[in-house]
Parts: C-alpha cells; sequence; structure tokens
C-alpha cells in the first residue's frame, strides 16, 4: 500500500501483507487514521512482526518499549527478531536497551553485539555506541579496545553522525 493511503493499508493489511500491516501502524501512531488507537496499532505491528517483517517487528519492539503497554521482555524478542532479520535500526535500540537495563539487567556484552551489527548494517548510531563502549564507556562490565573505539567512531563519524566525530577526535 502507499505509506499515506490508510484505506489500502487496512484493507492489504487484513489479507495478511506484512508491510502493509507495519505502515497501517504507522499511520495509526500518526494520527492519520483517526484518533490515538493503542490496541488497532499493536494489533497491526504484531500481524507484520508474525508474517516477518523486520520493520514491523522493530516498531513493535519499540512500541512495547516505550509505549503504554510497557512489556521489556516481549520488546526485547521483537527488537531482536528484527535485528537477526537486517533491521539495523532495531539492532540500535535493543543494544541501548540491553545497556541501560531497560529491559532487563544491564549487560554490556550482549549490548555491544548488538551495536555491532547494527553498524554492520549501516547504522551510524550503532557505530558511534559500539565506539563509546570500546572506549570504555561499559565501564569494567565491557572491553576497552581503543583501536576498535577509533574504527567504530570513524565509520559513524563518515557516516556523517557528529558525536561520534566528537568521540573520535578524543582517540
Amino acid at each position: 500500500c502507499a505509506p499515506t493511503d490508510g484505506a489500502a493499508c487496512q484493507a492489504q493489511c487484513d489479507k495478511g501483507d506484512a508491510a502493509s500491516c507495519d505502515r497501517l501502524g504507522s499511520l495509526i501512531i500518526g494520527g492519520k487514521m483517526g484518533p490515538p488507537n493503542p490496541e488497532k496499532e499493536l494489533a497491526a505491528f504484531e500481524k507484520s512482526c508474525s508474517a516477518g517483517y523486520a520493520s514491523g517487528c522493530a516498531n513493535l519492539g519499540i512500541r512495547y518499549l516505550f509505549g503504554k503497554d510497557r512489556d521489556p521482555a516481549k520488546a526485547m524478542t521483537a527488537l531482536e527478531k528484527a535485528c537477526t532479520s537486517g533491521n539495523a535500526r532495531a539492532c540500535d535500540v535493543a543494544g541501548s536497551a540491553a545497556q541501560h537495563g531497560q529491559a532487563g539487567p544491564k549487560d554490556v556484552a550482549k549490548a555491544l553485539k548488538l551495536y555491532i551489527r547494527g553498524c554492520d548494517g549501516g547504522n551510524f548510531g550503532a557505530c558511534t555506541n559500539a565506539g563509546f563502549l570500546y572506549a570504555g564507556g561499559g565501564g569494567t562490565a565491557g572491553p576497552r579496545d581503543d583501536k576498535r573505539a577509533l574504527e567504530y567512531s570513524g565509520r559513524a563519524c563518515f557516516g556523517g553522525n557528529a558525536t561520534a566525530c566528537g568521540n573520535a577526535g578524543y582517540k
């Protein structure tokens, strides 16, 4: 469906098109389908994710992580599914949740793995975060490696992330 055609997205989602379900959820969030309806939004993202659509899983995970019906365990399940399916943004969000303990105990090692996967997928925020952890930002829970810190910060800097440029300048 066209990203702005709510009726078409609803019709195609009802027929099982995962991308249309993801777009429908986004239209609902944005108020393009009438007043906010968290139940319909959640149902659209769940249907999209259940069909294996990475963006739908990312949006579902973000919804569970930050939404009204917060469920950290479901959030990480959906975000990790999206990450392993190639959604680099989901890897960054899941990494942040693991790093900061938003979806369970803080886990710097898990966060670093997720950030690296996200960076390898082209998300420069994930590269910045991996560089930060390698620079010692994870404290004693993370591996200190200045060479890798510079490598990841440099990748993000060349990708246009100003924070990473500043971080790389400290190395």
